[in-house]
């Protein structure tokens, strides 16, 4: 069986892997370490053209912002159900930043319905291209912006005890 169609890889192409909790006693006196043993399911392929840093970097942004997406949903679901988000509407709070694009990409690859994001104006451009709405960041008074009910919001910071109750309500 070809690996490379089964899992996207294929021997001697440079991955990023997650690696599992129940793998820690394997390799507890081997810390630092130049290869590591992982299932073929725990890896993606990485480009030429990005570096080691890069790959480490955004295999710890995109798990956070997948798991951030998990732990948002008010029912269990299928957790890789690409069609996980079909039909929900969702807000990120500072859509600019890396976690927010992540989280974007996510959401919009995952089958959201609707995207919002916030930022400053400066951004609003490229939150479009990613795919989302993008709403003024000036306060929490987004939610008057939007019409329909939103599934799942993704808070990169709270909102004052001033505006805490609004926000809520």
């Amino acid at each position: 069986t070809d690996a490379r169609a089964i899992y996207g890889v294929s021997i001697d192409d440079r991955v990023a892997a997650l690696f599992p909790f129940e793998y820690k006693h394997q390799c507890s006196r081997r810390r630092n370490q130049r290869y590591a043993l992982v299932d073929a399911g725990f890896v993606v392929a990485v480009p030429k053209s990005v570096d080691a840093a890069e790959a480490a970097c955004m295999t710890r942004l995109y798990m956070t912002a997948f798991q951030s997406i998990q732990l948002g949903m008010n029912e269990p679901r299928d957790r890789y159900d690409l069609n996980l988000l079909n039909g929900v509407s969702i807000l990120v709070q500072n859509g600019n930043t890396d976690l927010g694009q992540a989280v974007i990409e996510l959401a919009t690859f995952l089958g959201a319905s609707q995207v919002f994001a916030t930022a400053s104006s400066e951004h609003h451009q490229f939150l479009r291209e990613l795919g989302a709405t993008p709403l003024g960041d000036q306060s929490f008074g987004w939610e008057l912006f939007i019409n329909e009910k939103l599934g799942l919001v993704f808070l990169q910071e709270m909102p004052s005890a001033e505006d805490f109750e609004s926000f809520i309500s």
